[in-house]
């Protein structure tokens, strides 16, 4: 069995989702999520339900016995000792090392295992790349506001544009790790998607549409609809359905945001282009293989 650690947002969810049904699909065992971290976790909550995943929960007996946490006959200390003997990856709990670029490592993992970490790269699910992309669709039918919204982006040739900042500028320890996408970068993209699609119609999706209109000047066709802006603390089902209005777009110009990641990846249009910050973390430096599909735009 394989157990994934479930903590973060929407978009650090899929990915742990994704890594973990991969390791399952290689050794054709069952898939559980352990959802005890958001009991600590409290700035975000499960918000997996609202797509066609493989939805099983791991126990907390599940979870100590893949883990070898408390079995009988082997007191704390020998299992330690056992496990700090075994390659990091062969332990039964695997705590991702490094975090900023792919550990081929990864499939070398035993079919037992317990999976720690964040896992943000495709190399990890890319050899189930059409089951992601089946499974990571939402299940209920969309409310007229967002269909609407659905139909004006299919109609031209839509550019997700997606701007984050919320936390990433309140929080000042969030801020010092992942700082924020400047101006300097939003104008560069949109020069480079302008230049490469004709009549580019771009849509909004931020927690902050007022700052987005008083400092990127866009100078083509947008939306800054009410349907696509981000809202702190709204329940799960709702992330869903901007990811998937997201996904809906033919371009992207994302953040260093998990989130908007996959917004760009789940949609996988003819001739898309998608731009991305080269710089993803404030502070750590970051595999640009790893981290993005080949076909992006680092800026």
């Amino acid at each position: 069995m394989v157990i994934t650690r479930l903590v973060g947002g929407l978009g650090n969810q899929l990915f742990q989702y994704a890594a973990g049904r991969s390791l399952a699909a290689l050794h054709g065992v069952d898939l559980k999520l352990d959802l005890s971290p958001f009991e600590e976790y409290r700035t975000r909550s499960y918000s997996l339900s609202a797509f066609r995943i493989q939805e099983a929960f791991a126990s907390p007996e599940e979870v100590a016995r893949v883990r070898r946490i408390g079995q009988p006959g082997l007191s704390s200390a020998v299992h330690r000792l056992h496990q700090r003997l075994k390659r990091y990856y062969r332990r039964a709990t695997y705590r991702q090392r490094p975090v900023a670029r792919f550990d081929p490592n990864f499939f070398r993992a035993p079919s037992d295992v317990y999976l720690w970490g964040y896992w943000q790269s495709e190399k990890y699910f890319e050899a189930i790349d059409a089951t992601i992309r089946s499974e990571f669709t939402i299940k209920s039918p969309m409310d007229a506001v967002s269909r609407t919204i659905a139909d004006r982006i299919l109609s031209c040739e839509s550019v997700c544009l997606h701007v984050r900042r919320g936390d990433y500028v309140s929080d000042a320890r969030i801020n010092q790790t992942h700082g924020t996408c400047s101006p300097a970068y939003y104008r560069e993209s949109i020069d480079l998607v302008a230049g490469r699609v004709e009549n580019p119609h771009f849509f909004v999706f931020s927690d902050d549409p007022a700052w987005v209109f008083n400092h990127i000047t866009i100078g083509h066709p947008t939306d800054y609809s009410p349907a696509t802006r981000f809202v702190h603390n709204i329940p799960g089902e709702s992330y869903a359905n901007l990811l998937w209005l997201m996904s809906l777009c033919k371009h992207h110009i994302i953040a260093n945001s998990s989130f908007s990641w996959w917004g760009a990846w789940l949609a996988k249009w003819p001739g898309q282009v998608v731009c991305a910050p080269a710089q993803w973390f404030a502070t750590i430096t970051v595999d640009p293989a790893s981290r993005f599909p080949r076909a992006w735009e680092l800026l």
